[in-house]
C-alpha cells in the first residue's frame, strides 16, 4: 500500500485509526496535505496525543481533520492539540462551534496552539 501512494504525484491524504501511532507516517509526511485521525468514542483521546506528536514531534503542517466522535465540548481542546479540520453533523451549528473556541479564555499549559499560558501572562 505504501509504495502505491509514494508512486503517485498528488497531494495525498490518510486515515489514521486511534489505535495507530502516527510514528508510521514521519518519513512521508512532506508528502501528505491531510491526516484524518479518529475518536472512535467520548473517551478515547489517544488523537489528541497523535495530533500533537504529529505537529510538534513531525512538524506537520497540512490539515490535521478530527472524525468519529467530534464532540462541541471538546471542540476547544481539538483545536489546541493542532487540528484545524472537524468531520461534524451536517445539522450543527456553526456558530456554536466557534463560540466553543472563545468559551474558555486562559490556558494554564502550552499547547500545538501556541496560545500564551496563564504563566507567560503573568510575566508580562
Amino acid at each position: 500500500m505504501r509504495d502505491t501512494l509514494v508512486g503517485r504525484n498528488g497531494a495525498l491524504g490518510v486515515y489514521l485509526a486511534a489505535d495507530e501511532t502516527p510514528d508510521v507516517l514521519a518519513p512521508d509526511l512532506s508528502r501528505l496535505a491531510l491526516i484524518c485521525l479518529e475518536f472512535p468514542k467520548f473517551t478515547d483521546g489517544r488523537a489528541y496525543s497523535h495530533a500533537r506528536k504529529l505537529r510538534e514531534r513531525h512538524g506537520f503542517t497540512g490539515e490535521l481533520r478530527a472524525t468519529g466522535n467530534v464532540l462541541r465540548d471538546q471542540f476547544q481542546f481539538m483545536h489546541r492539540c493542532g487540528f484545524d479540520a472537524y468531520d461534524v453533523d451536517a445539522s450543527s451549528d456553526p456558530s456554536a462551534w466557534l463560540r466553543a473556541v472563545a468559551e474558555i479564555s486562559v490556558a494554564y499549559q502550552a499547547a500545538g496552539d501556541r496560545r500564551a499560558t496563564i504563566q507567560d501572562q503573568r510575566s508580562v
